[in-house]
Protein backbone atom coordinates (compact mmCIF):
# COMPACT_ATOMS: atom_id res chain seq x y z
CA UNK A 1 0.00 0.00 0.00
CA UNK A 2 2.87 2.57 0.35
CA UNK A 3 4.00 2.07 -2.75
CA UNK A 4 3.19 3.90 -5.81
CA UNK A 5 3.74 1.77 -8.14
CA UNK A 6 1.10 -0.48 -9.52
CA UNK A 7 1.19 -4.45 -7.81
CA UNK A 8 2.27 -6.03 -11.47
CA UNK A 9 5.05 -3.00 -11.71
CA UNK A 10 6.24 -3.92 -8.22
CA UNK A 11 6.54 -7.42 -8.92
CA UNK A 12 8.01 -7.15 -12.52
CA UNK A 13 11.74 -7.36 -11.03
CA UNK A 14 11.20 -10.13 -8.69
CA UNK A 15 9.66 -12.28 -11.83
CA UNK A 16 12.37 -11.53 -13.74
CA UNK A 17 14.65 -12.47 -10.93
CA UNK A 18 12.78 -15.80 -10.80
CA UNK A 19 13.23 -16.12 -14.48
CA UNK A 20 15.14 -19.54 -14.26
CA UNK A 21 13.89 -21.03 -11.17
CA UNK A 22 16.05 -24.16 -9.80
CA UNK A 23 15.13 -25.13 -6.63
CA UNK A 24 17.57 -25.21 -4.02
CA UNK A 25 18.19 -29.13 -2.20
CA UNK A 26 15.85 -30.48 -0.13
CA UNK A 27 17.83 -30.63 2.90
CA UNK A 28 18.39 -26.59 2.43
CA UNK A 29 16.67 -24.24 5.16
CA UNK A 30 13.37 -22.72 4.50
CA UNK A 31 15.54 -18.92 4.62
CA UNK A 32 17.65 -20.91 1.53
CA UNK A 33 14.91 -22.60 -0.36
CA UNK A 34 12.60 -19.16 -1.12
CA UNK A 35 15.64 -17.52 -2.16
CA UNK A 36 15.11 -18.88 -6.24
CA UNK A 37 17.88 -17.47 -8.41
CA UNK A 38 19.16 -17.86 -11.95
CA UNK A 39 21.41 -20.30 -13.29
CA UNK A 40 24.12 -18.18 -11.87
CA UNK A 41 23.10 -19.06 -8.03
CA UNK A 42 25.57 -21.07 -6.09
CA UNK A 43 23.08 -23.33 -4.43
CA UNK A 44 25.63 -25.04 -1.73
CA UNK A 45 25.76 -21.56 -0.20
CA UNK A 46 21.73 -22.21 0.83
CA UNK A 47 22.65 -20.93 4.46
CA UNK A 48 21.22 -22.91 8.14
CA UNK A 49 18.25 -21.63 9.59
CA UNK A 50 19.94 -19.31 12.29
CA UNK A 51 21.07 -16.76 9.20
CA UNK A 52 19.66 -13.77 8.35
CA UNK A 53 17.05 -13.93 5.63
CA UNK A 54 18.43 -13.86 2.03
CA UNK A 55 21.73 -13.52 3.04
CA UNK A 56 22.41 -15.94 0.08
CA UNK A 57 21.22 -12.89 -2.05
CA UNK A 58 23.76 -11.29 -0.61
CA UNK A 59 26.54 -13.41 -0.65
CA UNK A 60 25.37 -14.26 -4.66
CA UNK A 61 24.54 -11.04 -5.97
CA UNK A 62 23.80 -12.09 -9.66
CA UNK A 63 26.87 -10.27 -11.27
CA UNK A 64 27.66 -12.79 -13.40
CA UNK A 65 24.15 -12.59 -14.92
CA UNK A 66 24.56 -10.93 -18.71
CA UNK A 67 21.62 -8.20 -17.54
CA UNK A 68 23.17 -7.24 -14.32
CA UNK A 69 25.71 -5.99 -12.49
CA UNK A 70 26.81 -5.23 -9.20
CA UNK A 71 26.67 -1.21 -8.97
CA UNK A 72 23.44 -1.18 -10.85
CA UNK A 73 20.45 -3.09 -11.46
CA UNK A 74 21.89 -6.12 -9.02
CA UNK A 75 21.57 -3.90 -6.06
CA UNK A 76 18.29 -2.49 -6.72
CA UNK A 77 16.86 -5.82 -7.68
CA UNK A 78 18.80 -7.27 -3.82
CA UNK A 79 16.87 -4.07 -2.37
CA UNK A 80 13.81 -4.73 -3.50
CA UNK A 81 13.68 -8.17 -2.42
CA UNK A 82 15.35 -7.14 1.23
CA UNK A 83 12.24 -4.42 1.67
CA UNK A 84 9.66 -7.18 0.14
CA UNK A 85 10.22 -9.64 2.99
CA UNK A 86 8.90 -7.51 5.54
CA UNK A 87 5.48 -7.68 3.40
CA UNK A 88 2.86 -10.35 4.04
CA UNK A 89 1.54 -10.07 0.17
CA UNK A 90 5.68 -11.11 -0.97
CA UNK A 91 5.79 -13.82 1.17
CA UNK A 92 2.47 -15.14 0.71
CA UNK A 93 3.54 -14.54 -3.67
CA UNK A 94 6.84 -16.47 -3.06
CA UNK A 95 5.27 -19.39 -0.63
CA UNK A 96 2.78 -20.12 -3.58
CA UNK A 97 5.46 -19.71 -6.32
CA UNK A 98 7.65 -22.27 -3.93
CA UNK A 99 4.44 -24.67 -4.07
CA UNK A 100 4.04 -24.60 -7.90
CA UNK A 101 7.40 -24.88 -8.82
CA UNK A 102 8.22 -28.01 -6.19
CA UNK A 103 5.15 -29.68 -7.68
CA UNK A 104 6.79 -29.96 -10.76
CA UNK A 105 9.45 -32.08 -9.34
CA UNK A 106 9.69 -35.53 -10.83
CA UNK A 107 8.91 -38.71 -9.88
CA UNK A 108 12.37 -40.76 -9.24
CA UNK A 109 11.61 -44.73 -10.02
CA UNK A 110 14.91 -46.54 -9.39
CA UNK A 111 15.01 -49.90 -11.51
CA UNK A 112 13.89 -50.03 -15.15
CA UNK A 113 13.24 -54.11 -15.04
CA UNK A 114 9.44 -54.77 -15.74
CA UNK A 115 7.77 -53.60 -12.77
CA UNK A 116 9.85 -49.99 -12.66
CA UNK A 117 9.31 -49.82 -16.63
CA UNK A 118 5.40 -50.71 -15.87
CA UNK A 119 4.70 -48.00 -12.89
CA UNK A 120 7.23 -45.67 -15.29
CA UNK A 121 4.49 -45.79 -18.40
CA UNK A 122 1.38 -45.69 -16.58
CA UNK A 123 2.35 -42.67 -14.39
CA UNK A 124 4.14 -40.65 -17.51
CA UNK A 125 0.89 -41.39 -19.42
CA UNK A 126 -0.63 -39.86 -16.45
CA UNK A 127 0.80 -36.36 -17.45
CA UNK A 128 3.32 -36.82 -14.20
CA UNK A 129 6.96 -36.20 -14.86
CA UNK A 130 9.10 -39.07 -14.35
CA UNK A 131 12.66 -39.91 -14.26
CA UNK A 132 14.80 -43.78 -14.01
CA UNK A 133 17.88 -44.68 -12.93
CA UNK A 134 19.25 -48.23 -13.47
CA UNK A 135 22.99 -49.82 -12.65
CA UNK A 136 23.49 -51.67 -16.31
CA UNK A 137 23.95 -49.99 -19.12
CA UNK A 138 20.51 -50.83 -20.19
CA UNK A 139 16.74 -51.23 -19.82
CA UNK A 140 15.50 -55.15 -19.10
CA UNK A 141 16.78 -55.92 -15.67
CA UNK A 142 16.04 -59.64 -15.54
CA UNK A 143 14.04 -59.27 -19.22
CA UNK A 144 17.38 -57.92 -20.44
CA UNK A 145 18.88 -59.56 -23.85
CA UNK A 146 22.65 -60.05 -23.71
CA UNK A 147 24.48 -58.87 -26.43
CA UNK A 148 28.01 -61.44 -27.84
CA UNK A 149 29.50 -62.62 -30.33
CA UNK A 150 26.83 -65.65 -30.92
CA UNK A 151 24.28 -63.05 -31.13
CA UNK A 152 21.28 -62.01 -28.56
CA UNK A 153 20.90 -64.31 -25.83
CA UNK A 154 17.75 -64.29 -23.27
CA UNK A 155 20.01 -65.26 -19.83
CA UNK A 156 17.44 -64.21 -17.93
CA UNK A 157 13.64 -64.82 -18.20
CA UNK A 158 12.95 -67.10 -20.96
CA UNK A 159 9.05 -66.33 -21.93
CA UNK A 160 5.89 -65.49 -20.08
CA UNK A 161 2.43 -66.59 -19.79
CA UNK A 162 -0.92 -64.45 -19.58
CA UNK A 163 -3.77 -65.13 -16.79
CA UNK A 164 -4.82 -61.77 -15.28
CA UNK A 165 -7.18 -59.86 -18.04
CA UNK A 166 -4.92 -56.41 -17.44
CA UNK A 167 -2.20 -58.41 -18.53
CA UNK A 168 -3.70 -59.88 -21.24
CA UNK A 169 -4.66 -56.49 -22.27
CA UNK A 170 -1.30 -55.17 -21.90
CA UNK A 171 -0.10 -58.25 -23.70
CA UNK A 172 -2.30 -57.63 -27.16
CA UNK A 173 -1.15 -53.98 -27.50
CA UNK A 174 2.89 -54.95 -27.09
CA UNK A 175 1.68 -57.90 -29.61
CA UNK A 176 0.31 -54.74 -32.03
CA UNK A 177 3.52 -52.80 -31.75
CA UNK A 178 5.35 -55.74 -32.66
CA UNK A 179 7.30 -55.83 -29.46
CA UNK A 180 6.31 -59.67 -28.43
CA UNK A 181 5.46 -63.13 -30.79
CA UNK A 182 4.00 -66.38 -29.51
CA UNK A 183 7.06 -68.95 -28.49
CA UNK A 184 5.75 -72.72 -29.55
CA UNK A 185 8.88 -75.02 -29.00
CA UNK A 186 9.21 -78.49 -28.82
CA UNK A 187 9.20 -78.58 -25.56
CA UNK A 188 10.48 -81.51 -23.58
CA UNK A 189 10.79 -82.39 -20.09
CA UNK A 190 13.75 -84.99 -18.46
CA UNK A 191 13.69 -86.74 -15.50
CA UNK A 192 15.94 -89.34 -14.46
CA UNK A 193 18.04 -88.93 -17.24
CA UNK A 194 15.08 -89.55 -19.60
CA UNK A 195 13.71 -87.38 -22.20
CA UNK A 196 9.99 -86.73 -22.80
CA UNK A 197 7.72 -85.15 -24.95
CA UNK A 198 5.46 -82.64 -22.45
CA UNK A 199 1.73 -82.36 -22.47
CA UNK A 200 2.16 -78.31 -21.55
CA UNK A 201 -0.23 -76.35 -24.07
CA UNK A 202 0.43 -72.87 -22.27
CA UNK A 203 0.95 -70.15 -25.00
CA UNK A 204 4.30 -68.49 -24.17
CA UNK A 205 5.42 -65.86 -25.18
CA UNK A 206 8.85 -64.00 -25.90
CA UNK A 207 10.13 -60.48 -26.91
CA UNK A 208 11.09 -60.12 -30.43
CA UNK A 209 13.65 -59.79 -32.13
CA UNK A 210 14.80 -59.84 -28.38
CA UNK A 211 13.32 -60.22 -25.12
CA UNK A 212 14.80 -56.43 -24.44
CA UNK A 213 12.16 -55.26 -27.11
CA UNK A 214 9.58 -55.16 -24.40
CA UNK A 215 11.01 -52.77 -22.09
CA UNK A 216 12.65 -50.72 -24.71
CA UNK A 217 9.27 -50.63 -25.96
CA UNK A 218 7.92 -49.68 -22.81
CA UNK A 219 11.06 -46.96 -21.85
CA UNK A 220 10.22 -45.02 -24.75
CA UNK A 221 11.39 -41.65 -24.61
CA UNK A 222 11.40 -41.40 -21.03
CA UNK A 223 14.30 -39.82 -18.88
CA UNK A 224 16.73 -42.56 -17.67
CA UNK A 225 19.78 -42.82 -15.85
CA UNK A 226 21.81 -45.59 -17.11
CA UNK A 227 25.28 -46.69 -15.14
CA UNK A 228 23.80 -45.46 -11.83
CA UNK A 229 23.72 -47.69 -9.09
CA UNK A 230 21.61 -45.96 -6.53
CA UNK A 231 22.30 -46.52 -2.87
CA UNK A 232 21.20 -44.25 -0.93
CA UNK A 233 17.83 -42.64 -0.73
CA UNK A 234 16.92 -39.48 1.41
CA UNK A 235 13.90 -37.24 2.31
CA UNK A 236 14.48 -33.65 3.43
CA UNK A 237 11.30 -31.03 4.82
CA UNK A 238 9.68 -32.30 1.56
CA UNK A 239 11.37 -33.69 -1.27
CA UNK A 240 13.58 -36.84 -2.01
CA UNK A 241 17.68 -36.69 -2.79
CA UNK A 242 19.20 -39.53 -4.27
CA UNK A 243 22.77 -40.32 -3.91
CA UNK A 244 24.76 -43.04 -6.34
CA UNK A 245 27.39 -44.70 -5.79
CA UNK A 246 30.12 -42.36 -6.61
CA UNK A 247 28.51 -40.09 -3.95
CA UNK A 248 26.75 -38.06 -6.57
CA UNK A 249 23.18 -36.23 -5.63
CA UNK A 250 20.35 -36.38 -7.71
CA UNK A 251 16.78 -34.75 -6.80
CA UNK A 252 14.77 -32.75 -5.57
CA UNK A 253 11.93 -35.70 -6.10
CA UNK A 254 8.50 -35.66 -5.47
CA UNK A 255 7.80 -38.78 -4.76
CA UNK A 256 10.32 -42.52 -5.16
CA UNK A 257 9.86 -45.84 -6.69
CA UNK A 258 11.81 -48.22 -5.35
CA UNK A 259 11.85 -51.13 -8.52
CA UNK A 260 14.45 -53.50 -7.72
CA UNK A 261 14.77 -57.35 -6.11
CA UNK A 262 14.18 -57.50 -2.55
CA UNK A 263 16.99 -57.17 -0.73
CA UNK A 264 18.37 -54.02 -2.80
CA UNK A 265 15.07 -52.24 -2.02
CA UNK A 266 15.48 -53.23 1.81
CA UNK A 267 18.86 -50.90 1.30
CA UNK A 268 16.87 -48.98 -0.20
CA UNK A 269 13.81 -48.00 2.22
CA UNK A 270 15.43 -47.04 5.56
CA UNK A 271 13.09 -43.79 5.51
CA UNK A 272 10.30 -46.22 5.80
CA UNK A 273 11.24 -49.21 7.96
CA UNK A 274 8.00 -51.28 8.06
CA UNK A 275 8.26 -51.10 4.24
CA UNK A 276 11.89 -51.81 4.56
CA UNK A 277 11.24 -54.92 6.85
CA UNK A 278 9.02 -56.23 4.70
CA UNK A 279 11.30 -56.58 1.89
CA UNK A 280 14.38 -57.57 4.04
CA UNK A 281 12.00 -60.59 5.12
CA UNK A 282 11.93 -61.85 1.56
CA UNK A 283 13.98 -64.57 0.37
CA UNK A 284 15.50 -64.53 -2.95
CA UNK A 285 16.82 -67.75 -5.25
CA UNK A 286 20.21 -67.40 -7.33
CA UNK A 287 20.26 -68.73 -10.66
CA UNK A 288 23.51 -69.71 -12.85
CA UNK A 289 22.95 -69.38 -16.89
CA UNK A 290 25.18 -70.88 -19.08
CA UNK A 291 25.03 -70.17 -22.90
CA UNK A 292 26.68 -72.60 -25.36
CA UNK A 293 27.13 -72.02 -29.28
CA UNK A 294 27.59 -75.03 -31.66
CA UNK A 295 29.58 -74.30 -35.19
CA UNK A 296 27.41 -77.11 -36.24
CA UNK A 297 23.28 -77.55 -35.14
CA UNK A 298 22.99 -80.37 -32.80
CA UNK A 299 20.80 -82.91 -34.13
CA UNK A 300 17.80 -83.04 -31.91
CA UNK A 301 14.04 -82.29 -31.76
CA UNK A 302 14.75 -80.53 -28.14
CA UNK A 303 13.73 -76.73 -28.26
CA UNK A 304 12.63 -76.29 -24.87
CA UNK A 305 12.76 -78.85 -21.43
CA UNK A 306 11.85 -78.57 -18.05
CA UNK A 307 14.61 -80.46 -16.28
CA UNK A 308 14.29 -82.18 -12.99
CA UNK A 309 17.93 -82.61 -12.14
CA UNK A 310 20.82 -81.94 -9.35
CA UNK A 311 22.09 -79.33 -12.01
CA UNK A 312 20.25 -78.62 -14.67
CA UNK A 313 16.44 -77.22 -14.10
CA UNK A 314 16.00 -75.25 -17.71
CA UNK A 315 17.05 -75.63 -21.43
CA UNK A 316 16.35 -73.86 -24.23
CA UNK A 317 17.25 -73.71 -27.99
CA UNK A 318 18.12 -69.77 -28.16
CA UNK A 319 17.51 -69.41 -31.73
CA UNK A 320 13.87 -71.09 -31.95
CA UNK A 321 12.44 -68.28 -30.75
CA UNK A 322 10.98 -66.08 -32.86
CA UNK A 323 13.16 -63.52 -34.48
CA UNK A 324 16.53 -64.54 -33.32
CA UNK A 325 19.78 -64.54 -35.40
CA UNK A 326 23.24 -65.66 -35.28
CA UNK A 327 25.20 -68.22 -37.16
CA UNK A 328 25.62 -70.57 -33.98
CA UNK A 329 23.61 -73.11 -32.86
CA UNK A 330 22.77 -71.44 -29.33
CA UNK A 331 21.42 -72.86 -26.00
CA UNK A 332 20.81 -71.23 -22.65
CA UNK A 333 20.92 -73.77 -19.45
CA UNK A 334 19.98 -72.81 -16.54
CA UNK A 335 21.22 -74.30 -13.25
CA UNK A 336 18.62 -75.24 -10.22
CA UNK A 337 18.44 -72.81 -7.03
CA UNK A 338 19.81 -75.17 -4.83
CA UNK A 339 22.91 -76.36 -7.03
CA UNK A 340 23.22 -72.46 -7.99
CA UNK A 341 23.00 -71.65 -4.29
CA UNK A 342 26.18 -74.49 -3.51
CA UNK A 343 28.20 -73.12 -6.37
CA UNK A 344 27.52 -69.58 -5.52
CA UNK A 345 30.85 -68.46 -5.70
CA UNK A 346 32.15 -70.91 -8.22
CA UNK A 347 34.48 -69.61 -11.50
CA UNK A 348 32.56 -68.55 -14.74
CA UNK A 349 34.66 -71.35 -16.55
CA UNK A 350 33.71 -74.19 -13.99
CA UNK A 351 30.33 -73.58 -14.17
CA UNK A 352 30.27 -73.76 -18.12
CA UNK A 353 31.54 -77.05 -17.94
CA UNK A 354 30.19 -78.30 -15.11
CA UNK A 355 26.42 -77.37 -16.83
CA UNK A 356 27.74 -78.55 -20.04
CA UNK A 357 28.47 -81.87 -19.21
CA UNK A 358 24.98 -82.42 -17.79
CA UNK A 359 23.37 -80.66 -20.46
CA UNK A 360 25.78 -83.07 -22.55
CA UNK A 361 24.39 -86.44 -20.78
CA UNK A 362 20.41 -85.28 -20.86
CA UNK A 363 20.10 -84.18 -24.91
CA UNK A 364 19.82 -87.73 -27.19
CA UNK A 365 22.43 -86.70 -29.61
CA UNK A 366 26.07 -86.05 -29.80
CA UNK A 367 27.34 -82.81 -27.95
CA UNK A 368 30.53 -81.51 -29.55
CA UNK A 369 32.82 -78.59 -28.00
CA UNK A 370 31.52 -75.37 -28.19
CA UNK A 371 32.65 -72.89 -30.99
CA UNK A 372 31.27 -70.17 -27.62
CA UNK A 373 30.22 -69.72 -24.02
CA UNK A 374 28.78 -67.42 -21.63
CA UNK A 375 28.11 -67.43 -18.07
CA UNK A 376 25.91 -65.28 -16.21
CA UNK A 377 25.31 -65.46 -12.41
CA UNK A 378 21.63 -64.00 -11.23
CA UNK A 379 21.94 -63.39 -7.71
CA UNK A 380 18.26 -62.75 -7.40
CA UNK A 381 16.90 -64.75 -10.07
CA UNK A 382 12.97 -65.22 -8.41
CA UNK A 383 11.50 -65.04 -4.75
CA UNK A 384 11.78 -68.53 -3.06
CA UNK A 385 8.00 -67.84 -2.78
CA UNK A 386 4.68 -66.00 -3.92
CA UNK A 387 3.26 -63.03 -1.85
CA UNK A 388 0.17 -61.36 -2.08
CA UNK A 389 1.26 -57.70 -1.87
CA UNK A 390 0.56 -56.54 -4.66
CA UNK A 391 2.82 -53.09 -3.81
CA UNK A 392 4.34 -51.75 -0.75
CA UNK A 393 3.76 -48.36 0.02
CA UNK A 394 4.19 -45.51 2.87
CA UNK A 395 1.59 -42.31 0.56
CA UNK A 396 2.63 -40.19 3.65
CA UNK A 397 6.53 -39.98 2.88
CA UNK A 398 5.53 -40.56 -1.05
CA UNK A 399 8.03 -44.24 -0.79
CA UNK A 400 6.72 -46.90 -3.06
CA UNK A 401 8.25 -50.32 -4.27
CA UNK A 402 7.50 -53.46 -5.82
CA UNK A 403 8.65 -55.98 -8.15
CA UNK A 404 7.91 -59.50 -8.60
CA UNK A 405 8.92 -60.63 -5.35
CA UNK A 406 5.42 -58.55 -3.81
CA UNK A 407 3.59 -61.33 -6.25
CA UNK A 408 4.19 -64.52 -7.69
CA UNK A 409 7.94 -63.85 -9.38
CA UNK A 410 6.63 -63.96 -12.67
CA UNK A 411 6.91 -61.54 -15.61
CA UNK A 412 3.40 -60.78 -15.02
CA UNK A 413 3.53 -60.49 -11.45
CA UNK A 414 6.48 -58.18 -11.50
CA UNK A 415 4.30 -55.79 -14.32
CA UNK A 416 0.95 -56.03 -12.08
CA UNK A 417 3.10 -54.72 -8.92
CA UNK A 418 4.35 -51.89 -11.29
CA UNK A 419 0.81 -50.68 -12.22
CA UNK A 420 -0.37 -51.16 -8.59
CA UNK A 421 2.12 -48.76 -7.69
CA UNK A 422 1.67 -46.23 -9.80
CA UNK A 423 -2.27 -47.17 -9.07
CA UNK A 424 -1.33 -46.12 -5.59
CA UNK A 425 0.66 -43.07 -6.64
CA UNK A 426 -1.90 -41.15 -8.48
CA UNK A 427 -4.34 -41.58 -5.77
CA UNK A 428 -2.34 -40.15 -3.26
CA UNK A 429 -1.13 -36.65 -5.27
Amino acid sequence: AHHDKPAWRRAAPLYRLMGNLQPLPANASFTGRIAYSTDQYDRRSATPKTARPFSPLRQNPLAKHERLSEDGEAKRYRTFVMKSCRNQWFVRQMASAHEVIMSKAPIAIIGTGIAGLSAARTLHDAGQPVHLFDKSRGSGGRMASKRSDAGSLDLGAQYFTARDRRFTDALRQWHAEGWVDQWAPNLYQARDGQLTPSADEQVRWVGTPTMSAITRGLLGDIPVTFSCRITEVFRGEQFWTLVDASGASHGPFSQVVVAVPAPQAAALLPSAPKLAAVAASVAMEPTWAVALGFATPLSTQVEGCFVQDDALDWVARNRSKPGRDGGLDTWVLHGTSNWSRQHLDLSKEAVIERLHGAFAELIDCVVPAPEFTLAHRWLYARPAQAHEWTALADARLGLYACGDWCLSGRVEGAWLSGQEAARRLLENL
